[in-house]
């Protein structure tokens, strides 16, 4: 059984409480609280949010793919740069296309997805939000 022997029964019944607790939180902001609470107790650390996941299917709290964790931000917000930018981050980053579309359009929140749109921003790309129309609501007589 994968993963069996990386946590222990406390270490279950810790996971066990902190996703009963909060039910929307992803595995991978719940492995660094994991790992304090590890280290202070002296069990082992993990290295993979996926370790948490697996045991909490084999709890029965979880099932895989049924918490979907909306991103806000998405189709809200853009970071607008030309064809040869986006090379250009391609290969600086070392990603793929799409996955320069998916920092740009806010589709993912990570440190990279960060950076790219920082470094984006700073060479001549333009940031788009969606904003309430003042005018929408207007009667006109």
């Amino acid at each position: 059984m994968p993963g069996c022997s990386k946590m222990n029964r406390a270490g279950l019944q810790f996971i066990r409480k902190l996703y009963q607790d909060n039910p929307e939180m992803p595995f991978a902001q719940m492995l660094p609280i994991y790992n304090d609470n590890a280290i202070r107790n002296g069990w082992r650390c993990l290295r993979s949010s996926g370790t948490i996941a697996y045991h909490l299917t084999s709890m029965g709290l979880y099932r895989y793919r049924e918490r979907i964790i909306s991103n806000k931000d998405f189709g809200h917000r853009m970071v607008k740069v030309s064809t040869s930018v986006k090379k250009e981050m391609a290969k600086k980053f070392s990603v793929s296309n799409i996955a320069i579309w998916d920092a740009l359009n806010y589709r993912t929140q990570s440190k990279l997805a960060n950076e790219i749109r920082a470094w984006a921003l700073n060479h001549g790309g333009k940031l788009f939000e969606e904003a309430e129309n003042p005018y929408e609501k207007v009667v006109t007589l």
